[in-house]
């Protein structure tokens, strides 16, 4: 099997991929886009959660370490402002700190309730710096 495997599949094959649903900006997401959302589910491995993709992100807060493992933000975008959370990313600190000005965003939207207080949250799966 590795044989062919090998004679099969380049490194490009081997890269992690992410399969975004739709493009948009922090001016397209509404509490009733999330709550539509919610409707989709339940989410699974056969019915994955919505990925959205959003260029040019600016980071006003963050990127800050939560719990040792992931990064905590707050990110803002013609005017809007959402906070969010990259799971499993501590790794990436410093490359988010480098590109606070502009940064793509993958993620997918969730509710969090905190202090009394819902609010949509952004659900980062990646991010990288802007292309040109």
């Amino acid at each position: 099997m590795n044989e062919y495997a090998d004679a099969c599949l380049g490194p490009d094959d081997l890269r992690p991929r992410l399969w975004i649903d739709a493009a948009t900006t922090f001016r397209g997401i509404s509490s009733q886009v999330a709550s539509e959302i919610v409707g989709l589910a339940p989410f699974g491995a056969g019915n994955p959660c919505p990925l959205f993709r959003a260029n040019r992100v600016e980071i006003i807060d963050g990127p800050r370490l939560l719990k040792e493992r992931h990064l905590k933000f707050a990110f803002r975008q013609d005017g809007r402002v959402f906070r969010g959370v990259a799971w499993r990313a501590s790794d990436r600190e410093s490359f988010a700190a480098e590109h606070r000005s502009a940064i793509d965003l993958a993620f997918s939207l969730e509710h969090d309730d905190w202090n009394g207080e819902r609010y949509l949250q952004l659900s980062v799966a990646d991010f990288r710096a802007p292309e040109n």
